[in-house]
């Protein structure tokens, strides 16, 4: 499985890995302005909650590149 934070990180998610299971960010899908998404390390999985983008890192670049 590919780590998720490299990917996220090259399309402008910031997200810090602090140890926590889980860590809240914010979507640039939908221009968030506050952390409306969460990245599960173990998974290497994302969900933002306010626009319902989710997946792993192949899942995620296909969302921000538009690939169908």
């Amino acid at each position: 499985m590919y780590p998720i934070r490299p990917i996220l990180l090259h399309y402008g998610i910031e997200v810090d890995d602090d140890g926590r299971a889980h860590t809240p960010c914010r979507c640039t899908f939908h221009g968030d302005h506050t952390p409306s998404a969460t990245v599960w390390w173990e998974r290497q999985y994302f969900h933002c909650f306010a626009c319902d983008a989710k997946g792993g890192a192949a899942l995620s670049i296909r969302a921000v590149t538009n690939i169908p």
